[in-house]
Order: C-alpha cells, then sequence, then structure tokens
C-alpha cells in the first residue's frame, strides 16, 4: 500500500475518484498519485495537474471547463491522441475533476 502522507502537493483521492480511475483503466498510461498500480508512461503523468498553466500538449488552457470537454471526448480536441473517450458521465467528471485540482 502506498503512502502519500506528507508528500507535498498531493491528496488522496476520494474513494469515488479511486473507483473510477482504476475502473476506466488511467493508471495504465498515466502516473497517477494515490492510486495503486498507476505507473503508466504512455501519457503524461497527472502530478502537478493543478498547477500546470496549460494541458493536452499547450493545446487548452488548463481550467474545468477545458479540463470536462478533453476528457469528454479527446479527440474532438486533438484527433490524433492516444486518449480514449472513457464514456465518463457529467457526475464522473465532476469527481474526477475535482481530484485533479488536488494533486
Amino acid at each position: 500500500v502506498l503512502s502519500m502522507a506528507g508528500v507535498t502537493g498531493s491528496a488522496m483521492p476520494s474513494p469515488e475518484a479511486t473507483a473510477l480511475l482504476q475502473a476506466k483503466g488511467c493508471g495504465a498510461c498515466h502516473v497517477i498519485p494515490g492510486i495503486e498500480g498507476a505507473y503508466g508512461t504512455a501519457g503524461p503523468s497527472l502530478k502537478g495537474l493543478n498547477e500546470r498553466k496549460r494541458i493536452v500538449g499547450g493545446v487548452l488552457e488548463n481550467n474545468p471547463e477545458n479540463l470536462k470537454a478533453w476528457l469528454q471526448n479527446p479527440k474532438s480536441i486533438k484527433s490524433g491522441t492516444m486518449m480514449p473517450n472513457t464514456g465518463l458521465t457529467d457526475d464522473e467528471l465532476e469527481i474526477l475533476i475535482q481530484y485533479f485540482d488536488t494533486i
């Protein structure tokens, strides 16, 4: 079991965020603080996401609306992306966006 206690800029995800990130397989492509086994390297690390000025390789300003648009339909933002559309609901998007604001 990994402990993020005392790690600056990282928060433990809610049980809902943990379940979503694991169910959608996000850790297969991303390093995600607080998620067991999330050490993927195909996509960028999500550590420090809340501190970035831009997301999606600099394509979008980092704000909740743009993050939501990206997570809802990545290929509509960047056609060649490897990021899949994971079919997140509005409620699921809100859970993840809240968590991403803490890491």
